[in-house]
């Protein structure tokens, strides 16, 4: 069962870290990932983190005096709430007390990074595995074994203010700079400039100031629209998900068709199917066209009919 583990910060990458293989050596079943260390170079990060989120049945998130109100944890948790409906999500809460969690944070079930909330969070994890969870005297036993060495770790770390100064990681940057561009887009949402969001895709890379008319609109500049609209209302994953495939929007009579077509039925596949019926909405109410989406994978067959994915 994997297990997605969310950090922010210098601290808490170290506690990300060692709950990696921690949580390994009490259940060998369980797969933790978390960003940077498992994340190929060239990967883009945006891809690579939404397929792990759709396949992760259990999400940690690393929380210290320092990254309560980091961007990229916000983001992170952000992106668990919507993704983990169905599993269990949790802040691990180093040197702090469940009561120093406040906003978006403070909706998940908090676990102190003690021995007897960590225990119970192991028992939790256990259990989320269904069929495959073990008897709970085995994870007694093996909690009692390795503990010691969560422990040593998380009374190595440093304490915050105290820490070395040291050259600025990537991931560090990454966050200001997130940071400045969402105060930059409030500024301009206050001015109601619509502004195109930031996009690893170049089709998403327009300004609008003026009432969408979709009869001077072509099939490009239509997906650009759908696109915008998808990331206005906040629907990251659905966006990445149509970005990752063949897209491309034509006129038909009177309806618009965006027809997506993937190399195969993966995770992104998966999302944007289930997510068609959110697309035509956005479409109908946002820009005021009908539009029909169609998902397809080369690996299909051509015939609706016989098609399960159709």
């Amino acid at each position: 069962m994997k297990v997605f583990i969310s950090w922010s910060g210098e601290r808490s990458k170290k506690v990300a870290i060692a709950l990696r293989q921690w949580l390994q050596d009490v259940i060998q079943t369980l797969e933790p990932w978390l960003s940077e260390s498992d994340i190929d170079k060239g990967t883009r990060w945006s891809t690579d983190i939404a397929k792990h989120l759709e396949a992760s049945r259990v999400g940690v998130i690393c929380l210290t005096s320092e990254n309560l109100t980091a961007p990229w944890i916000l983001f992170e948790a952000g992106a668990l709430s919507k993704t983990l409906e169905q599993t269990y999500a949790c802040t691990y809460l180093v040197e702090l007390e469940p009561t120093d969690v406040e906003g978006p944070l403070s909706q998940f079930q908090a676990t102190r990074a003690n021995e007897e909330d960590t225990l119970k969070l192991i028992k939790t994890i256990n259990k989320a595995q269904g069929e495959l969870s073990l008897p709970e005297e085995m994870i007694e036993k093996a909690f009692q074994k390795w503990w010691p060495d969560l422990e040593a770790t998380l009374q190595s770390l440093e304490k915050p203010g105290r820490a070395k100064s040291a050259k600025r990681d990537q991931r560090d940057l990454v966050e200001e700079i997130l940071e400045l561009t969402r105060g930059q887009s409030r500024m301009l949402e206050e001015l109601k400039v619509t502004v195109s969001p930031i996009s690893t895709n170049s089709r998403t890379k327009v300004i609008e100031q003026e009432p969408i008319n979709p009869k001077k609109l072509d099939g490009s500049s239509m997906l650009e629209k759908i696109e915008i609209e998808l990331e206005k209302r906040r629907r990251p994953l659905v966006l990445m998900a149509l970005q990752e495939s063949e897209a491309m929007v034509f006129k038909d009579g009177a309806n618009w068709i965006l027809e997506a077509t993937f190399k195969s039925p993966d995770s992104f596949f998966k999302r944007l199917n289930e997510s068609k019926q959110i697309i035509e909405e956005i479409c109908e109410t946002n820009l005021g066209i009908s539009l029909i989406v169609k998902i397809n994978h080369l690996n299909s067959p051509s015939d609706d009919a016989t098609n399960p994915f159709a």
